[in-house]
């Protein structure tokens, strides 16, 4: 898993008495210090999750072949003016185009649509894993493990 952390800081040690240096996510930062207590060395990045460095376009849509309960079809009637009835036909035709976007416009477009388990399908393939945010989004705050 990436993490953007600066590899080079952390391969060379701290520049101020070589120590090694922790990576610590806070926010929107991450901040590189050294492990020295007689060192006060330490640097502060930008962190921009994975999610939000993807720059494809992604379409999000209902496949033609689904078959839906009458509760799933009011939550897609949500995202759309029409009637249902206008809905279903769209559905039976083609299938349904819910929105094109970045990756983190179909992650939150996606989500109404995963809570009513509606099928989806994401064209080109979805690099994220809606059941590990940590994915899209990062390490939660506190030290950054494993390899950058």
């Amino acid at each position: 898993m990436s993490f953007s952390r600066d590899q080079n800081l952390e391969n060379k040690g701290c520049p101020e008495c070589g120590s090694t240096l922790e990576c610590i996510r806070q926010g929107g930062s991450l901040v590189h210090r050294c492990h020295s207590a007689s060192c006060g060395w330490g640097a502060v990045t930008s962190y921009l999750p994975p999610i939000l460095r993807d720059g494809g376009r992604y379409i999000l849509r209902v496949p033609a072949t689904c078959d839906l309960s009458p509760s799933q079809w009011i939550v897609l009637n949500r995202k759309f003016t029409g009637s249902i009835v206008e809905l279903r036909r769209l559905v039976a035709e083609a299938g349904l185009r819910v929105v094109e976007g970045s990756a983190l416009e179909i992650w939150n477009e996606s989500g109404s649509l995963r809570k009513a388990s509606i099928p989806m399908e994401i064209e080109p393939p979805y690099p994220f894993d809606f059941d590990r945010p940590e994915m899209a989004f990062g390490p939660p705050d506190g030290p950054v493990d494993g390899p950058s």
